[in-house]
C-alpha cells in the first residue's frame, strides 16, 4: 500500500497558527489584567486600613484633648473671676503690693495624630469633608497653644512694676490674655463635640 502524504494548505495552517497567538495573546492581557487588579484590590484594602487607623487615632486624640479642655473651662472662668477681684480689690487700694492669686493650671491639647495624618499617605485616601474639618479643628488648637505660650511668656517675664498702674495693666493684660484662651477653649470644645457626631453618623 502506498502511503500518500496529503499536504496541509497554506491556508489552514496560517489560520491555525494565527488562533493559536491570538489566544496565548488573550490569555496573557488576561493574566496581566488580573495581577493588575488583585494588586489595585490589595492597594485599595491597605489604604483603607490606614484611613481607618488614621480615624482611630484621630477620634482618640480627640477624646483626650476633649476631656483636657472640659476640665479646665470651669478652672479658666474661676480664675477669671479671681483676676476680676483682684483687679477692684487692687484699684482701690493705695499698695503698690500686688494680691495674691491662686496658680492656674493650664491644659495643653496634643496635635501628634493629625500631624502624623498629614506626614503619611493616609490623607490622599480620606473624606474631603474630614480633612477639612480636621484641618480647621487643628487649627483652632494651634491659635489656642500660641494663647498659652503667650500667657506662659508674659508670666515668666513678670518684671516689677514701677508703680500701681503699671501692675494694674499687667494684671489686665493677664487677664484678657486668659479670657481669649478661655473663648478658644469653648470653640475647642465645640468643635469635638461636632466632630464626634460626625464621625459616629458615618
Amino acid at each position: 500500500m502506498i502511503k500518500m502524504k496529503l499536504k496541509k494548505s497554506p491556508l489552514k495552517i496560517n489560520r491555525e497558527y494565527i488562533i493559536k497567538i491570538i489566544i496565548e495573546v488573550f490569555s496573557v492581557v488576561f493574566a496581566v489584567l488580573l495581577a493588575l487588579w488583585v494588586n489595585e484590590w490589595q492597594q485599595n484594602k491597605q489604604n483603607e486600613i490606614l484611613v481607618e487607623q488614621a480615624n482611630r487615632n484621630m477620634q482618640d486624640e480627640i477624646l483626650v484633648n476633649k476631656e483636657r479642655i472640659e476640665n479646665t473651662i470651669p478652672i479658666y472662668n474661676s480664675f477669671l473671676n479671681e483676676l476680676d477681684s483682684v483687679i477692684l480689690l487692687y484699684e482701690n487700694s493705695t499698695s503698690l503690693e500686688r494680691p495674691t492669686t491662686t496658680k492656674l493650671s493650664l491644659s495643653l491639647v496634643t496635635q501628634i495624630a493629625w500631624e502624623a495624618i498629614k506626614a503619611t499617605d493616609a490623607i490622599n485616601f480620606m473624606d474631603f469633608d474630614l480633612i477639612i474639618t480636621y484641618s480647621s479643628l487643628y487649627s483652632v488648637q494651634s491659635i489656642y497653644m500660641n494663647q498659652i505660650e503667650s500667657y506662659i511668656y508674659d508670666k515668666t517675664l513678670n518684671i516689677e512694676s514701677k508703680n500701681k498702674e503699671e501692675a494694674l495693666n499687667k494684671i489686665k493684660y493677664q487677664r484678657s490674655i486668659l479670657s481669649q484662651i478661655e473663648n478658644t477653649s469653648e470653640q475647642l470644645l465645640d468643635l469635638y463635640n461636632k466632630i464626634i457626631e460626625y464621625i459616629e453618623e458615618e
